[in-house]
């Protein structure tokens, strides 16, 4: 996804986000990072990516446990999954 605020892009380098999109297929996996965090962390994580048109999704991990994932709003899953709209 490109990075449309020119100071992320001075600040980092960067021109472009890596994104997860939701595709339906239980198969499908990437690699990431499970972080613990507050309520408020996760609603200021809420505000800040739905910015960017990012939802928030349950997701079971390889572990068993869930976990939140934010992808692509346009490849949103059924609403009864998505969170932080």
């Amino acid at each position: 996804v490109p990075i449309t605020d020119p100071l992320i892009v001075k600040e980092t380098g960067m021109t472009h986000y890596d994104n997860a999109l939701y595709t339906g297929d239980a198969a499908d996996q990437l690699v990431g990072t499970v972080f613990t965090l507050s309520d408020a962390e996760i609603a200021h994580a809420d505000s800040y990516e739905k910015k960017a048109a990012y939802v928030r999704i349950e997701v079971l991990l390889k572990s068993g446990l869930s976990c939140w994932v934010y992808v692509d709003g346009r490849t949103r899953p059924p609403k009864t999954q998505n969170r932080g709209e």
